[in-house]
């Protein structure tokens, strides 16, 4: 007779057969992780974030307006090429000129001496044409010492009649006499000034009265004209 004590197996499958199977327990899978992808993620949200302060910090809060890029005299008309853009954190008092607006621009009158690299504002603007309605331009050749050493555009000036060289003070009958103080033009405003190309003299282009134009025609032509400078008309 068999006296060994049953198997342990033998006897939890009799405890089993008294009180029914046990459910069996399933351990839920770990998730894998992959520390790899998720550093690479967090890299590139760093990166795109240090992208995009890096732009804002260049474009950001500025506006495209308009700048001088070749100089323009005053009282001439502004052309593409006179333009270039640029990107600025713009003063409202300042008026500049925004780029969107440079087809409108181009055809205006420049109303003051524009240099390169400076800004457009719209008080050096004017839509109107030189000369104006009931308005002439007389060129006038002077030489040294019938107009001031710092003249320039933009300026105004008398226009006054003076004897021609070698007259002993007589003024020539080509200039209109009988004026007060031999006085041709009280105000004209000077539009250009350039270097003769056959002489030392310098060619004033200025803006009078239509009226006023042929005495100034006739009198420059014989060398009678000279220039004063004044304060301009408030």
């Amino acid at each position: 007779m068999d006296t060994r004590s049953p198997a342990p197996h033998l006897a939890q499958a009799s405890a089993d057969d008294g009180r029914g199977p046990r459910p069996l327990r399933v351990a839920p899978a770990r998730r894998q992780r992959r520390p790899a992808i998720v550093l690479v993620g967090l890299l590139l949200i760093l990166v795109g974030a240090a992208v995009t302060a890096q732009l804002f910090l260049q474009v950001g809060g500025r506006t495209a307006v308009l700048a001088v890029a070749r100089p323009v005299t005053a009282g001439h008309p502004i052309t593409g090429q006179d333009l270039t853009e640029v990107r600025i954190s713009v003063d409202p008092a300042l008026r500049a000129v925004p780029a969107s607006e440079r087809s409108r621009v181009i055809g205006q009158v420049a109303t003051v001496d524009l240099l390169p690299r400076s800004l457009l504002t719209r008080e050096a603007l004017a839509t109107a044409s030189i000369p104006g309605a009931g308005q002439a331009i007389v060129g006038v050749a002077l030489k040294a010492g019938q107009m001031p050493s710092a003249l320039k555009a933009g300026d105004h000036v008398m226009l006054v009649l003076t004897p021609p060289a070698g007259s002993g003070g007589t003024a020539a009958p080509a200039g209109p006499a009988g004026r007060e103080g031999r006085v041709l033009v009280e105000d004209a405003e000077v539009f250009d000034l350039r270097q003769a190309e056959t002489d030392q003299a310098t060619v004033a282009s200025v803006v009078v009265a239509r009226g006023e134009a042929a005495d100034v025609a006739r009198a420059q032509a014989t060398g009678q004209v000279s220039l004063v400078l004044v304060a301009a008309p408030s």
